[in-house]
């Protein structure tokens, strides 16, 4: 069947492409092309204007500058002057660039001295100076998270950790795509970290964001201490903390900012860190307690009664369906996870479940019936009272004697699903 291309396939192909470096040559050549349809300058100057958002990193730093040439490049041509949504597209993408650029602060000015002179070209400069402003104003969504925050932050001691999360996870959301010479909000929002209510939720968002900053802390060093007292106090906290999860992933991180201490600040920082793990482990072993053999806390009653009430039904429909091959495998499944859920728990139960399945076996010869039999004596292997282990040789010798004669068929198939 020959290969159509049809708008889905072409669509499907671009959104493919458009995450690829190489879809930067593409749509450079493109754009170049002077005989190039106008459909096909569209998909590059989207493309572009997603990727200078998107995937400006995938473009080392010196093809930067190629490519804020390029652009202005293409925007004089008269076939993309003619065209208002193709302007639009290279326009919002060569604003984009602009803003991470700082080598290029002059962008209005040159602007003007290539576009401003001659008639033709005006709009492309009125569309620039139109779009230019909308995307200064549209990167300001730190600014607005550090308001949230402050604002959720009164003098008493009501506040809702919801009303400071939030704007966490969307500070942590944005890191990715922030310049990492920002010193203006950035700052500021680390500076009110050590001040945000105790709670383990803003904790784990707090440190969330730690970690996507990384990068941004890496130039600026002032804000290593308080990070790492700030991670470290973590382990304070008598639930579950972020921090137990998160600093076995930055120890190699924190080793080498340690390493580039000078002796006595990374004495006192490597004292930071491990200290409260070690003071943790001391009070452990000063209590002098045998190790615990279960965990804590036991099945609520109604937990139990439940178990009983559900394998009632259970064993009337292995009674009056138990020869069919998918329903046993299904009610087989559901012993196994109950083994699991439930534990020593079901011991109660262990014999009327291996008589059931036994009997499900002798009348229907359904491997499941072997398999759940093996599950069940693997889940208590060091049990020694009579009454399991009469069950379980019970239950061992009528399946046998069930195997036996189907061995002797000569049936490969049925051989292979047995073992």
């Amino acid at each position: 069947m020959p290969f159509v291309l049809t708008l889905p396939r072409l669509g499907n192909y671009g959104r493919r492409h458009n995450t690829l470096p190489v879809a930067w040559i593409t749509s450079d050549v493109i754009l170049k092309t002077q005989e190039a349809p106008i459909k096909c300058k569209l998909f590059a100057a989207q493309t572009f204007c997603a990727k200078i958002t998107f995937d400006l990193d995938q473009l080392p730093e010196p093809h930067r500058l190629q490519l804020r040439d390029s652009l202005l490049t293409a925007l004089s041509q008269d076939l993309i002057i003619s065209s208002k949504i193709i302007l639009v597209q290279l326009c919002l993408s060569l604003a984009n660039l602009a803003l991470q650029l700082p080598e290029w602060p002059t962008v209005v000015t040159n602007l003007i001295e290539k576009f401003g002179k001659d008639p033709k070209t005006v709009p492309v400069l009125l569309e620039f100076l139109t779009v230019f402003p909308q995307e200064i104003v549209g990167n300001l969504k730190i600014q607005i998270s550090y308001d949230i925050i402050v604002q959720a932050m009164p003098s008493n001691s009501n506040v809702k950790w919801q009303d400071i999360k939030a704007p966490l996870f969307l500070m942590r959301t944005m890191g990715a795509k922030v310049d990492l010479k920002e010193d203006g909000v950035l700052p500021m929002i680390m500076d009110i970290i050590p001040r945000l209510p105790a709670h383990p939720k803003i904790q784990y968002a707090t440190i969330l964001v730690l970690c996507r900053y990384t990068e941004w802390t890496n130039l600026h060093p002032n804000g290593i201490s308080f990070q790492l007292q700030y991670i470290s106090s973590g382990f304070d906290q008598t639930s579950r903390s972020p921090s137990h999860e998160i600093v076995s992933g930055l120890c190699p991180a924190i080793a080498h900012i340690i390493a580039g201490l000078p002796a006595p600040q990374g004495a006192a920082a490597m004292s930071t860190i491990c200290m409260p793990p070690v003071e943790g482990l001391h009070n452990i072993a000063a209590r002098k307690q045998a190790p615990p053999s279960k965990l804590e806390g036991d099945l609520l009653p109604d937990c139990l009664k439940l178990m009983g009430e559900i394998w009632t039904v259970i064993s009337e429909i292995l009674e009056q369906y138990g020869s069919s091959i998918k329903l046993s495998d299904r009610i087989c499944a559901l012993i196994r996870r109950g083994l699991t859920f439930y534990g020593e728990a079901c011991l109660p139960l262990i014999g009327s479940v291996l008589e059931e399945v036994t009997a499900g076996f002798e009348a229907s010869g359904c491997s499941s019936y072997l398999w759940i039999t093996s599950k069940i004596v693997a889940a208590f292997p060091e049990r020694t009272d009579p009454n399991f282990l009469s069950a379980v040789q019970l239950a061992f010798e009528r399946q046998s004697n069930r195997v036996f004669p189907l061995l002797n068929e000569n049936n490969v198939s049925l051989l292979i699903v047995f073992f």
